[in-house]
């Protein structure tokens, strides 16, 4: 994913651009997601959500129901649907129907950063301003700076192979969830910058 050239593909040290009809071609890509069915999920900076499947591109956006058309964030919920966080609400996408989530429905704020799926079925979001969301069967659960988080602004989440949810902040650092409890590191613990924009944990369980 490029800023402001598309979507392009690496494949036998060429790359290629995926641009063509309905594709991101010309825009910025700010998440992707890599369905276990082979769909490649593109959310760009303008232009909405866009689904390769195969060669074929479909776009969903504000003139079929997203709710806004910049997406920060994808994630694959474990019954197969697709769920979008944007600049003006959280949407879940299944069998090309989309229902959407503001402020109204439960969530603590509109604008959503991040985004993960547990294999639980809970659905963690991370919003700019409302601190952490969870949405299970139905409903959303709220905790921010009151319940121990450094920051309302959640960048990144992961959930770790031991079951902690970490959570990358803007401005708060770095903190971790477990037992409904938060322990939050930043450059006085060590950590280099308190903005976090991205988490990795590798195969011997270290968290980049």
């Amino acid at each position: 994913g490029t800023r402001g050239g598309g979507l392009a593909r690496h494949k036998n040290n060429e790359f290629a651009s995926l641009a063509t009809g309905e594709g991101p071609s010309g825009e910025s890509v700010l998440s992707l997601l890599a369905s276990p069915n082979g769909d490649l999920w593109v959310g760009t900076d303008g232009g909405g959500v866009v689904r390769l499947r195969g060669r074929r591109f479909t776009r969903y956006s504000t003139k079929n129901g997203l709710p806004n058309d910049e997406v920060f964030a994808l994630a694959q919920g474990s019954d197969g649907s697709v769920w979008a966080g944007t600049r003006d609400g959280l949407s879940r996408l299944a069998e090309d129907r989309i229902v959407n989530y503001k402020t109204g429905d439960g969530l603590p704020n509109a604008y959503v950063r991040s985004l993960y799926a547990s294999p639980h079925g809970t659905l963690w979001v991370g919003t700019n301003g409302g601190g952490l969301t969870s949405f299970y069967q139905g409903t959303f659960r709220s905790y921010g700076t009151k319940d121990g988080l450094s920051s309302n602004a959640v960048s990144s989440l992961r959930e770790d192979s031991r079951g902690s949810l970490w959570l990358g902040t803007v401005g708060g650092g770095l903190c971790r969830m477990a037992g409904g409890k938060f322990a939050c590191y930043t450059t006085q613990e060590g950590l280099p910058s308190d903005d976090v924009w991205a988490l990795y944990e590798d195969r011997n369980g270290d968290l980049w």
